[in-house]
């Protein structure tokens, strides 16, 4: 099946309804899985743009990524950005699926701009990895970042190519390349994992419901506690009051 991936990131000025994108990481990957184990190639160069957002840049985001108004004020506007042109010629590829990690936040951040991301066509790797990593019990965090660290991606050699290949020197959490380099890292990783052996295993996981059934909250309940414990049971508040 000839599928390509584009993998994305975008950073914003903020997650309220009026943010908007002021960087966007993307990069094409041809994926195979004609053989024994899937292969992951690029397919074109990454891009990498910065986009004046003609809004605010909230402080709470600026603390995440690092970006002033500064930074972005001469800058292109969206519809003149590289990006838009770009994103509009891979959407009329209907064999284009499109990665992000916590995709429905990226995909949303696009549509404002215009991007219509049709939802089959979407790939949220955080839920990809929450199916495929189920039967890890040391994972706190679905994060890219909190994956990152936990699974050792910095010194796994097929990541280390894949840096090599972007001349990244050092990654840069929540800046745009950085998190798409993670992201591809995380596939490669769920890959030679045998955790990925089709593109169906991608697509029906990326699609399939996840059930909660533990806390994943710890002031009141133990966080990974089974949710029916929660549910039946009772606490203690602060002042000794049972609840």
């Amino acid at each position: 099946m000839n599928v390509q991936f584009l993998f994305y990131d975008t950073e914003t000025t903020g997650s309220k309804e009026d943010d908007r994108i002021l960087e966007i990481a993307y990069c094409l990957y041809k994926f195979d899985d004609s053989k024994e184990l899937p292969t992951l190639t690029r397919f074109t160069d990454f891009k990498v743009e910065m986009i004046n957002p003609q809004h605010p840049i909230n402080p709470v985001a600026s603390a995440t990524h690092g970006y002033r108004q500064k930074d972005v004020d001469d800058k292109p506007t969206w519809s003149h950005s590289e990006a838009n042109k770009n994103f509009q010629k891979v959407l009329a590829n209907p064999n284009v699926y499109f990665l992000a990690h916590n995709a429905p936040f990226d995909r949303e951040m696009l549509k404002k701009e215009g991007i219509n991301i049709p939802l089959e066509r979407s790939i949220d790797t955080l839920r990809l990895a929450k199916h495929l990593l189920a039967d890890r019990a040391d994972i706190e965090s679905f994060g890219l970042q909190p994956l990152r660290y936990l699974l050792n991606l910095d010194d796994h050699p097929d990541c280390i190519k894949i840096q090599e290949d972007f001349n990244v020197l050092r990654l840069q959490p929540h800046t745009a390349l950085s998190d798409i380099i993670a992201l591809i890292w995380l596939i490669q990783f769920l890959i030679v994992d045998g955790k990925i052996k089709s593109f169906t295993d991608i697509l029906s996981n990326a699609h399939k419901p996840i059930f909660v059934d533990k806390v994943d909250f710890g002031k009141v309940f133990e966080k990974g506690s089974p949710l029916s414990a929660a549910l039946s049971g009772g606490y203690t508040d602060n002042y000794s009051r049972y609840k």
